[in-house]
């Protein structure tokens, strides 16, 4: 076992320290400056292991502990050690084992392996690893080996004591010895009270014989007491028997009476339940007839607006007929005009046709015979126009040219009118294909709305239908409403009833965990109230289960305790209730075996019905119910069943024996309640069915309506959107047809252009073949015969021509202007009065006939008439038809309103005669509560002297009972006496009971007691003796086992001082020496008093061997004798210098080390005070012990010194910053160089303080020696002597002088300085110097 690992937290210098390198099982050294942690971290281990200086801390103890360096305050620290427990000396199951302390201002806890223990715990877990509170010197930190220098023999033989776990005998020897002083105090006592029973017991025999004669006595006049209060007894029995008699007659009457009291209430509360109903049905029908009233009225007036509104439709129509029959008289004209019109236009057409065409032939003859005179009227001058024929020819050549690029031009021309004349025509074509597919379509919007006039009376036939539906509908709903608040009021009574019958918590509870399960959604979690998951198999049961569960029907079952939980906590946070739960996985129902009889039966068997799902809890409530035929098998079975029996009358007879029953007055019943609500809440939820079928009807009736509307809407819209359309249709029709009329002019117009510009190029063509003749022909060759002949011919043709064209143009003005006119008087005057018409008849609702607008449509003229009387009509018609249902209406309202006087007159007449009824039984009510109060007067009187003599009665058994048990002999004797001789006997005996004054009534069971106790107190006086006998062995054993222990310690230590001394002085040797009073009182006779013969001390080592001639009351101290060389002078501790002290320490130390072995130590600076050959011997020491194969050991030092830093396996540094302390590892290189730096400057320190010194005079010295502080890291140093960390180290000095010499070996003077937060001390100047060796006595210092 061994420490792994340290982490520090808050602890004195060490803010946070994390975890430190591992520690090496065997040596680890730490190195840093003074005042930079050490000593804390040495602390930080004792913390942890429960040092007896940490054992116990107060508050301002843990607080001295806690960090308080820079930064924010440490409110808590800790410490853990993690160690090796491979070899399981701890004995925890686990190869590590983590042990940690926590304090803060309050708190102080141990934590092992992260679990939290007691400290009682880890001292028993430390103490069973070897860490032994009795042995602290496996921890050796600075200042324990100066007091082991500066110890007297007394306190080293205290130590060795203490190591010897003495603690241990002499706790247990003062424990015997409290328990022996309180034995003997024990015997004293019990002395004391012997003597006293002793004494008591000689007046007790006294006692005795008085007290027989007085019993006799006593025993005779109890007896004859007894005979007189039970004669008294039985008078009063009879007398009560008697009473008892007219008591039950009148109770007999009394319940008759409020039976009947009970049933008069019970029907005047049915009559006022039932009064109340027919005048809330009177209130209603009265409210109905109000409704009525007002819809009758509504009605009525609906009719008569109908009736001024048929009126008007009718003179309306009327107005609208002769319109429109006007309107076909115009149209008919109108079209006839425009008939003869067209026909004269028709029969105009060819002639001008004809003339036209006729026209541009003779004008196409015309211009051809102008032109063939115009060549030859050239030809004919050419000769005398040209003096050549080449010029000529030029002259004719320019003419061809000309005339071929007119021809050219007329071609392009003729070619753009033949392509305009095509896509006209095909436009022309195209225009009357869209024009008759318009007038097509405008005709079946026309018959469209025809349709749609008949599809709006259909509507409107429907709508008059589901309105008489939705009327109904509500009838039936507001019927089933008027129900249905019946019903609620049944409920409202019946709940009313039942929160009256219950408690208020329990019914404010119910409440809200219904509401709760609701919120929470618990589902099948939440069962409800016990009666909400039963049904009563017959009504007759009803009193039976109710008597029998009681307050239980209302427990709540839930499935689980955690819903139960849950609900009780949610109703203990909103305060509202309390109630009893019912888990079902909680439940643990037993089975019951019931009694086989005729006259019981169970009754969850025989009067209940539940599911199997809440089974657990009926069976809890009722399970241990018997159903029994009368009172006596109620009570039979109950008491051999050991299970509660109930009638069905409600008497309960209890397991335990009690009784209960009487009159269960059903206007309390919590069952009926239930059962009323059940009811109710059952109608309630078919009535809220009917309510909701029949608002459906109503709402599916207001949906039917609705959509009517819509429809007939919609139809309305689509027909104003027609008459729209057919007028915007047929405006657009006539527009067309006027462009086709101006189109089909203007193609005429092309036509007629283009057979002119033919005619044109014809003659060009001409004109260029005579052009080309002529070039060919000679100059001066005059017209041929047959040309001048042309030429007079054509001559003449030109006149005619001419003539004729002049003919016929003025016919063809006539006829154009007679075509122009007629075209003009249809277009301008006939067509526009047609649309006019059209347009009136459209607004006159003619829309058929008003979108006939195509031409020829006066074919249908003369039908149209009457269609359009029948078509306008509809207006009237549906007038009618409004009219004719607000009639039916009105005639319904007003049968309505007849049947609800009808019923107001019944309902009114019933009212009053409940009112007569009511009246009457609240009279014989009265008439009963006056006879039962004659009743309760007289039961009052009987109940009086019932009472009376009850209490008389009682009086006299108490009486009886206080006499006690009576001899059977005495009462015979006195049985047949009258009582005034019982009375005289009684005063006899009375008589002679008083002269027996201040008897003991209990000397003869104080007689037995006190003989008991003496017998038990001289056995416990026996026991004690046996005791203290055994007290006094055991005191003396631990004396014994004592003087044993340290005997053995002293060996052990001694044995092994001696190996390590030598071991660090190979030349010397050592001794412990145990110094006796004989000792002492032998050195006193020869004289000596400081030391002993060398003869005398082998002597007396000899004899502290002897354990059979010493004891430990003889031993006085432990010596201790050294030498450092083979053959050198013996010297005791105090006659050695301050080196050789601090070596003798170390190896005792060593010593008690090897005695009681630990698994590891820790040493502070222990080689402060020696030289370098010691040194050596204790690195020397501590690697031994650390690699030892036998019982190796964990060491971890701290030096200033290279020996130890040079045979240690692990090396760690601390180092102080901003008063937080930090460890951290190092290498052997670096831990050696630190060591030599400081020991390099501690030399140079003390080189310079030597030299100062050196120059003192004596005075000086004493001066400044005494007013030299000593170190503050050394306590409890005597005045004038050195022992410092601070010292040389191996100082000597000669016997008689002081010297202060500088040898490097032995006697130079070093001082070495902490870092900063020690320089004050070094500021002062303060040297630390040699103590000066003084000359001793041989006498040994008590």
């Amino acid at each position: 076992m061994h420490i792994k690992q340290v982490v520090i937290s808050g602890f004195r210098s060490f803010r946070n320290q994390g975890e430190i390198d591992p520690f090496s099982p065997k040596h680890n050294v730490i190195v840093g400056r003074n005042g930079s942690g050490k000593s804390n971290f040495f602390n930080a281990i004792q913390f942890v292991l429960v040092a007896p200086r940490f054992a116990t801390l107060r508050q301002e103890d843990r607080q001295h502990l806690l960090h308080e360096g820079a930064g924010s305050s440490v409110m808590a620290a800790y410490v853990e050690i993690v160690f090796d427990n491979a070899d399981g000396r701890l004995s925890v199951d686990s190869d590590e084992v983590i042990l940690r302390r926590t304090i803060g201002h309050k708190k102080d806890e141990f934590f092992l392996n992260r679990k939290r223990i007691q400290k009682s715990e880890v001292i028993s877990l430390l103490e069973s690893a070897g860490f032994s509170k009795s042995n602290p010197y496996y921890i050796v930190q600075q200042g324990k080996v100066a007091n082991l220098c500066l110890m007297k023999d007394s306190d080293r033989l205290n130590l060795l004591k203490e190591i010897a776990g003495t603690t241990v005998y002499e706790e247990r020897r003062a424990e015997s010895l409290k328990i022996l002083a309180d034995t003997t105090n024990k015997q004293d006592r019990i002395v004391e009270v012997l003597s006293f029973i002793e004494e008591r017991l000689d007046e007790l025999e006294k006692e005795k014989e008085e007290l027989t004669k007085y019993d006799y006595l006593d025993k005779r006049r109890r007896a004859l007491q007894f005979m007189l209060y039970d004669k008294e007894l039985s008078k009063v029995t009879a007398q009560l028997e008697s009473i008892e008699s007219s008591w039950s007659s009148q109770m007999t009457d009394h319940q008759e009476l409020f039976s009947r009291l009970r049933s008069l209430q019970d029907e005047a509360g049915e009559v006022d339940d039932a009064l109340s109903g027919a005048q809330q049905g009177l209130d209603r029908l009265l409210t109905r007839r109000v409704d009525k009233v007002e819809e009758c009225r509504t009605a009525v007036e609906k009719r008569s607006k109908l009736q001024v509104e048929l009126q008007e439709a009718q003179a309306s129509e009327n107005a609208r007929n002769s319109a429109l029959e006007e309107c076909h008289i115009k149209l008919r004209e109108v079209q006839s005009s425009i008939s003869e019109r067209e026909e004269e236009l028709a029969n105009l057409e060819p002639q001008y046709t004809a003339k036209r065409s006729q026209l541009e032939n003779l004008q196409l003859d015309l211009t051809e015979s102008q032109a063939r005179m115009e060549t030859l009227y050239g030809k004919q001058g050419r000769g005398k126009q040209f003096s050549s024929e080449e010029d000529r020819n030029r002259f004719l050549q320019n003419q061809i040219d000309s005339l071929k690029e007119l021809i050219k031009n007329k071609n392009s021309l003729r070619t753009r009118l033949q392509q305009e004349i095509r896509q006209a025509e095909m436009a022309l074509k195209a225009e009357s294909k869209e024009l008759k597919t318009t007038e097509k379509d405008n005709r079946n919007k026309v018959a469209k709305l025809g349709e749609l006039e008949r599809s709006a009376k259909e509507v409107m036939r429907a709508r008059n239908g589901y309105q008489e539906t939705r009327k109904e509908a509500w009838r039936l709903l507001e019927s089933v409403q008027e129900e249905l608040q019946e019903r609620r009021s049944e409920l409202d009574k019946g709940k009313h009833m039942l929160n009256s019958a219950l408690p208020r918590n329990v019914s404010l509870g119910l409440a809200m965990v219904e509401r709760i399960a609701q919120e929470k959604k618990l589902g099948r979690a939440y069962m409800g109230p016990l009666i909400d998951n039963l049904v009563l198999r017959n009504e007759a049961f009803r009193t039976a289960v109710e008597v029998a569960a009681g307050n239980s029907l209302f427990h709540v079952i839930v499935d689980t305790d955690a819903t139960a939980a849950m609900l009780m906590k949610e109703l203990e946070r909103r305060k509202a209730g309390r109630l009893t739960f019912l888990p079902l996985n909680q439940l643990r129902v037993h089975p019951v075996f019931y009694p086989e009889s005729g006259d019981v039966r169970p009754l969850i068997e025989v009067a209940l019905e539940f599911d199997t799902a809440v089974a657990p809890a009926i069976r809890q409530v009722f399970g241990k119910k018997l159903l029994a035929k009368d009172l006596d098998a109620a009570a039979k079975y109950s008491r051999e069943s050991q299970l509660d029996a109930v009638t069905m009358e409600g008497d309960v007879v209890s397991r335990k024996g009690g009784f209960e029953g009487g009159y269960q007055d059903d206007r309390a019943s919590k069952i009926l309640s239930v059962l009323k609500i059940r009811a109710a809440t059952t109608a309630l939820s078919v009535l809220q069915s009917k309510e909701e079928d029949a608002r459906k009807r109503a709402e599916a009736a207001d949906e039917l309506v609705t959509g009517a509307l819509r429809d007939l809407q919609s139809i309305e819209a689509e027909q104003c959107h027609l008459r729209s359309n057919t007028s915007q249709a047929s405006k657009e029709i006539a527009s067309r047809v006027r462009q086709q009329e101006i189109a089909a002019v203007s193609l005429e117009r092309r036509k007629a252009a283009l057979r002119a510009l033919e005619g044109e190029i014809t003659t060009a063509r001409r004109q260029v073949e005579e052009y080309v003749a002529e070039i060919q022909s000679d100059l001066n060759v005059p017209l041929t015969t047959v040309e001048r002949g042309e030429l007079h011919a054509l001559s003449e043709r030109v006149q005619t021509l001419h003539s004729e064209i002049g003919s016929v143009e003025a016919e063809v003005l006539v006829l154009s202007n007679t075509r122009e006119r007629l075209r003009a008087d249809l277009r301008d005057n006939l067509h526009k009065r047609r649309g006019e018409i059209y347009a009136s008849l459209a607004s006159l609702g003619d829309e058929k006939d008003a979108g006939d607008i195509e031409r020829g449509g006066g074919k249908r003229v003369q039908t149209r008439g009457s269609t359009q009387i029948g078509v306008g009509g509809g207006e009237e018609a549906v007038v009618r038809a409004e009219l004719e249902r607000a009639e039916i209406v009105v005639r319904e309202l007003e049968a309505e309103l007849e049947a609800t006087d009808d019923k107001i007159l019944h309902k009114k007449q019933e009212v009053s005669a409940l009112e007569q009824e009511l009246d009457g039984l609240r009279k014989e009510e009265q008439q009963a509560q006056e006879q039962m109060a004659q009743a309760a007067k007289v039961q009052d009187r009987l109940l009086n002297k019932r009472t009376m003599l009850s209490e008389s009665s009682l009086h006299k058994q108490r009486q009886i009972r206080e006499l006690g048990s009576l001899p059977r002999k005495e009462l015979e004797e006195l049985e047949g006496m009258t009582d005034k001789n019982l009375l005289a006997f009684l005063k006899e005996v009375n008589e002679k009971l008083k002269t027996f004054s201040g008897v003991n009534r209990k000397a003869l069971d104080q007689y037995v007691s006190f003989n008991e106790q003496r017998k038990t107190l001289l056995d416990r006086r026996d026991s004690l003796r046996n005791d203290k006998i055994s007290i006094l062995q055991l005191i003396d054993n631990l004396d014994l086992q004592k003087e044993e222990a340290i005997l053995r310690t002293f060996q052990g230590v001694s044995g092994h001082f001696a190996d390590v001394f030598k071991e660090l002085v190979p030349e010397g040797q050592g001794r412990l020496v145990m110094v006796t009073a004989a000792d002492m009182v032998e050195a006193g006779n020869d004289g000596q008093t400081g030391e002993l013969e060398e003869k005398n001390e082998v002597s007396l080592t000899t004899a502290t061997l002897d354990e059979d001639q010493l004891s430990i009351s003889s031993f006085l101290g432990v010596q201790v004798k050294v030498c450092f060389s083979e053959s050198g002078q013996q010297f005791e501790m105090q006659q050695l210098s301050g080196g050789q002290k601090a070596l003798v320490a170390i190896a005792i130390i060593f010593a008690i080390q090897r005695c009681d072995p630990a698994p590891f130590y820790l040493f502070d600076e222990i080689d402060q005070a020696l030289d370098a050959n010691h040194r050596n011997g204790i690195a020397r020491l501590i690697q031994k012990q650390a690699s030892s194969p036998e019982s190796p050991a964990q060491f971890i030092t701290t030096t200033f010194r290279q020996e130890l830093v040079g045979v240690a396996n692990k090396y760690y540094g601390i180092a102080l910053q901003n008063k937080n302390s930090r460890i951290y590892a190092l290498d052997k290189r670096d831990a050696l160089t630190f060591v030599t730096n400081l020991m390099s400057e501690e030399e140079a320190v003390g080189r310079t303080l030597v030299s100062d010194v050196a120059n003192f005079s004596t005075k000086e010295r004493t001066r400044v020696r005494a007013a030299s502080p000593l170190s503050p890291f050394h306590e409890g140093v005597e005045e004038g002597k050195v022992s410092s960390n601070l010292q040389g180290d191996g100082l000597e000095s000669d016997e008689e002088s002081l010297d202060y010499g500088s040898d490097a070996d032995s006697r130079t003077v070093r001082a070495s300085f902490i870092d900063e937060d020690m320089k004050a001390y070094a500021d002062e100047g303060v040297g630390i110097m040699p103590a000066p060796t003084r000359k001793r006595s041989r006498k040994t210092r008590r």
